[in-house]
């Protein structure tokens, strides 16, 4: 991503460049067929294994050089990032949702600390629907530049004074790159979910796409061709190496998509193609494609356009809250590439001769910076931009997370809901938190018809799960009721759709292993309360739609994506939601409930797309009470609202 001397300029480089940010564009802004667009970065990682793998590979190891190596790379990066995120918040504040803005001040405050990577790490997927509210997110491979920048000059001169012999330097990467794939390989192992400890709830693909120690393979591709500066002579098998490292990219650009499985062995489709693309430069399709004046054109201002088409278009889409057309998303590239000329040519170039980058008066202001992300977020993100009408959205009992115990606190994690007498329960609820935000719909039924109610999240580490659940020996500190609830949210986006069936039956393979813990003899039935539609949108969701800016229209937050959309025959929004297949998925359940239901665990299930949608449209909002608390937990109106419509066949199924 980062430009080198001029004495040390390789045009071809430059053009590889302007054609990674090409893809990463596309992509990002959903222009057909660039679905695996994304892949953009990986080749900006290996151009800076080979342009940083020139910097240092004549230079001994001592402080000195390293102090400068890294000076240079601050140069570069840190003026057009840091006037970007001013800007960014300048903008932004007058435009996100309080709950929007608090993230984004993290995000913000992250990216000063060098670790916006390992901050959106500990967010959502980075394909889920959640990224159209994050201005910040396409930062986190700067994170990965970072730990690069300054682990990598550092392991080389050790690596190079080891292996003084070419062979075994090469040998060394070689297994480096082995070790790291096999590493990838062996976390993805513990299947789509970490569910222990620490790491429960994070997705294993977020862990390799994010973090530092699964990209470093491709940077080595880089540095190897430093140090192997012989290259082939033949000019027709140059063209050939040429046009096949040219089609891995492409391939990899047209096929992949957020389900592809990403980093692993699949990111050496566009790594090794950047590495060919680099190793046949001065072919003749290599001058043809990457010394165009086009392709240069985007190299120059790939790092400034990489910085800010995102943030362009995110402002636009979180504005105008529904799907661009294809002439706005134009635009708004064309824009983008306005804002990137503009930081290239009067922020990044004159830093670049400067001696000094972080004088009193720019200190100040990113401590100033510091001090207004702080401020949005001990502050519930400034909810004085709000109205009353907005404000009460955000206070409305009914809009509060169905999951909160007593409607005048704040919802806790693993913390148990009780009603009524826990010596005499009648009903166990048990799951998740999307489960748990049932209890307040639960509750309402319980007080009706004089029953016990207690809730227990993530009971026998996270039960039931479509992998291995420890069960024989959970217990818990009640006597077990006859009924259990289980409420969750099954579907999993990394589920492929003809798997459907294979993972419901998992999941009820798994439900009814509980009766082989002696704990839970008394267990005589267990209802399912199946995957609830979930918002259906691509840039937010309910409650930040409302609570955006006074100033903004919310006339579009009421209709958003129901049913209109929903039934088109391509539409984005529904891919990215998988809206389809988390009804079939409550489908395959009903169909195979019969083969796992016995006389001593009787076993029912409640679809609530039965309830909550009517011919592709599902009810998100009714007046200014939501259905949905974020975009995928109910409400406490949203739990009251499916549960009223169950309960008559729920208080002949709890005698």
């Amino acid at each position: 991503m980062n430009q080198i001397k001029k004495n040390s300029f390789e045009i071809e480089i430059n053009g590889l460049r302007g054609l990674a940010i090409l893809l990463v564009v596309l992509f990002h802004y959903e222009i057909y067929p660039f679905s695996g667009g994304f892949i953009g970065v990986d080749i900006f990682f290996v151009i800076s294994g080979y342009l940083i793998g020139k910097i240092i590979e004549n230079k001994n190891f001592n402080f000195l050089n390293y102090k400068e190596f890294l000076f240079k790379r601050v140069k570069r990066i840190f003026p057009g990032l840091f006037f970007l995120l001013i800007i960014s918040f300048i903008f932004f504040s007058f435009l996100l949702s309080p709950e929007h803005l608090i993230e984004f001040s993290k995000s913000l405050i992250s990216n000063l600390l060098l670790i916006p990577n390992f901050y959106f790490w500990t967010e959502s997927n980075y394909f889920d629907v959640s990224s159209n509210y994050k201005p910040l997110l396409h930062t986190w491979s700067l994170g990965v530049e970072y730990h690069f920048y300054l682990i990598w000059p550092l392991l080389v001169w050790i690596i190079k004074d080891l292996f003084k012999d070419k062979f075994f330097l090469n040998l060394f990467f070689i297994v480096f790159i082995i070790f790291s794939l096999v590493f990838n390989l062996y976390i993805i192992s513990f299947g789509p979910v970490f569910e222990n400890k620490f790491l429960y709830g994070k997705y294993v693909s977020d862990t390799i796409f994010y973090l530092s120690p699964f990209r470093i393979f491709e940077f080595v591709f880089g540095y190897l061709l430093v140090i192997n500066k012989k290259r082939i002579k033949n000019n027709f098998i140059n063209e050939i190496i040429f046009v096949f490292g040219f089609l891995l990219i492409i391939y990899a650009a047209l096929s992949f998509d957020g389900k592809t499985l990403f980093p692993s062995t699949n990111a050496l489709f566009p790594t090794i193609g950047a590495f060919l693309l680099i190793f046949s430069k001065g072919s003749f399709f290599s001058n043809k494609l990457l010394k165009n004046e086009f392709t240069n054109y985007l190299g120059n201002i790939s790092f400034s356009l990489y910085l800010y088409h995102w943030p362009v278009l995110i402002f636009y889409k979180y504005y105008k809250f529904t799907d661009l057309t294809l002439i706005e998303k134009f635009l708004c590239i064309i824009l983008s590439i306005f804002f990137a000329h503009l930081s290239f040519r009067y922020i990044e170039k004159p830093y670049l001769n400067k001696k000094e980058i972080f004088p009193k008066k720019n200190i100040l202001i990113l401590t100033s910076l510091m001090i207004l992300c702080l401020s949005a977020i001990y502050s519930n993100g400034w909810q004085f931009r709000l109205s009353n009408s907005e404000k009460n959205v955000l206070t409305s009992i009914d809009n509060q997370p169905g999951g909160i115990c007593e409607k005048n606190q704040k919802i806790k994690k693993n913390s148990d809901c009780l009603y009524g007498d826990i010596n005499n329960l009648d009903i166990l609820l048990v799951g998740d938190s999307h489960g748990k935000a049932l209890f307040q719909g639960l509750k309402n039924f319980s007080k009706i018809n004089n029953l016990n109610l207690l809730t227990f999240e993530d009971m026998c580490k996270n039960y039931p799960s479509y992998n291995d659940t420890e069960i024989n020996n959970c217990t818990i500190d009640v006597d077990v009721p006859k009924t259990m609830i289980i409420g969750k949210k099954f579907y999993d986006y990394q589920i492929a759709y003809k798997d459907l069936d294979k993972f419901s039956r998992q999941y009820l393979s798994a439900i009814v292993q509980i009766k082989k813990n002696s704990h839970f003899d008394n267990l005589k039935k267990i209802i399912i309360i199946g995957q609830v539609p979930e918002f259906f949108s691509s840039y937010g969701d309910l409650t930040s739609c409302f609570t955006r800016p006074s100033y903004i229209d919310k006339k579009k937050c009421n209709n958003l994506f129901n049913k209109r959309d929903f039934m088109k025959k391509k539409n984005v929004s529904e891919a990215l939601q998988n809206h389809a297949q988390k009804k079939k998925l409550n489908s395959f359940f009903k169909k195979n409930l019969a083969e796992f239901y016995t006389d001593d665990l009787k076993l029912y299930f409640f679809d609530p797309f039965d309830y909550f949608c009517d011919d592709g449209a599902c009810v998100q909002v009714n007046g200014t009470k939501l259905i949905y608390s974020d975009a995928t937990h109910l409400s406490v109106y949203g739990s009251t609202f499916l549960i009223e419509r169950i309960k008559n066949d729920l208080s002949i199924l709890i005698d």
